[in-house]
């Protein structure tokens, strides 16, 4: 048997699980289930998977020279981190113009395959991407071991209509149409159907619609359009209907009450954004009642607010992304209240914020969670909103083997999972993930 210290590299600060056993053995263990954390831990991970958890001195550590002992004690233990909205797609700016035209789409991608590096640098094992050309690519590259990099799911191009927020107006329309910039431009029924059957064909695991209008970091024109609905309710029901053909699942951006009731009676299983005021919080008491999950995306707010100036948002869009993140934050403290099961997603848009995504966790808390309720929403709950809460989003037996070895308490203080420095370990695993729904 190896004896090894924590921040002794068994591979580096990235170990890939599926060789042997490693016993995790000592330090603070918080399972991602929301229960107390063990203060003296044992994880014992055979080949991809965990198969055993418990106190120190409870738990029968195997012995035999394939099994690798990580003396974790002095260290905290808890699972991979998800990032529920994510969009690999290389772009190094917000500037209505300049943010799909450079760097070339050859760059782009090499780009994106760093970011999703950097995530996993950052402690998230797994991402959810709702809507890069690139996914399905980076995807393929992870699983098959050509790329270090986050399990990545992906819906592929988010689905919009004419004239809506994924049509880029600055462009003309064939342009747009046929560039496919922020999405497939869909109308009808018929059309939205056939697009998604498009989408599952080139390898996507959900599908992501933008439901209303608006967005604060393109243009004065754009921020007129928050809280329009955009589909139809037909249009809506025929990708509903699509993706459960497939046994997928359905992400769906909304900004405001109008566009997430239509998007609720559709059937989607993630609202993205939200957006909701305090005069329609029956919509939250909706979401809990049908377990439709809340994705806030408060981490794009407080960049597009507090660092516009950097990355390229323009002065009202700034001013505005102020006003909605402390929306955000009253909704997300109303949904706790509620019921509703809330997850991490940043909206992080490519070279953007990539590697920061615990930011989101912070804003949680200043939200109205406690640290171990944030430290849920980024893992338990995350895998719920993917459909993989049987493999993924917490330390227990059956589950894959994807664990980070911290060096400082994030129930203590929410921040240290900002820094980098805080993970000793990352563990990650490649075991295939079956989506159930």
């Amino acid at each position: 048997m190896i004896e090894l210290t924590a921040g002794q590299a068994l591979t580096g600060k990235l170990i890939e699980a599926g060789t042997g056993t490693l016993v995790l053995k000592g330090g603070r263990l918080i399972d991602g289930t929301g229960r107390p954390p063990l203060a003296n831990g044992v994880v014992v991970i055979e080949g991809e998977r965990i198969t055993k958890v418990g106190p120190v001195g409870e738990v029968v550590i195997p012995t035999g020279r394939d099994v690798r002992t990580l003396d974790t004690a002095g260290k905290v233990l808890m699972p991979g981190l998800i990032e529920c909205h994510i969009h690999l797609n290389g772009e190094v700016t917000f500037d209505a113009y300049r943010r799909y035209l450079a760097p070339p789409e050859e760059e782009r991608l090499l780009r994106s395959a760093a970011d999703a590096a950097r995530m996993l640098e950052a402690g998230f094992t797994t991402l959810r991407d709702v809507g890069s050309k690139f996914a399905p690519i980076l995807k393929r590259a992870a699983r098959s071991g050509i790329l270090r990099a986050p399990r990545i799911f992906g819906s592929g191009q988010a689905l919009t209509v004419t004239g809506g927020h994924g049509d880029w107006l600055h462009f003309p329309y064939a342009w747009v149409r046929d560039a496919k910039f922020r999405g497939w431009i869909v109308d009808g029924a018929d059309e939205c159907r056939h697009v998604v059957r498009l989408q599952f064909r080139e390898g996507a695991d959900l599908v992501k619609i933008i439901a209303s209008g608006g967005g604060i970091t393109n243009t004065p024109e754009d921020l007129a359009g928050l809280g329009v609905p955009e589909f139809s309710p037909d249009e809506l029901r025929a990708i509903v209907e699509e993706a459960r053909m497939r046994r997928a699942k359905v992400a769906a951006h909304t900004t405001g009450a109008e566009a997430t009731r239509q998007a609720i009676a559709a059937g989607v299983d993630t609202i993205e954004h939200g957006m909701i005021s305090a005069e329609h919080y029956d919509v939250l008491d909706t979401m809990a009642e049908r377990g439709v999950i809340l994705d806030p995306t408060m981490a794009i707010m407080y960049r597009a607010g507090y660092d516009g100036d950097r990355i390229g948002v323009f002065k009202g869009g700034q001013e505005a992304a102020r006003r909605v993140l402390e929306l955000q934050q009253r909704m997300v403290d109303a949904a706790k209240r509620r019921g509703v099961t809330v997850v991490l997603g940043t909206d992080c848009i490519g070279s953007l914020g990539a590697g920061e995504s615990a930011l989101e966790l912070r804003l949680l808390v200043d939200s109205g969670l406690s640290t171990m309720e944030a430290i849920v929403a980024g893992t338990r709950n995350g895998a719920i909103a993917l459909g993989a809460e049987k493999d993924l989003g917490t330390l227990e037996p059956g589950k894959v083997a994807d664990v980070l070895v911290l060096n400082k308490d994030p129930l203590a203080d929410i921040k240290v999972l900002e820094d980098t420095a805080t993970i000793a370990h990352v563990i990650q695993s490649r075991a295939p993930i079956a989506v159930r729904i």
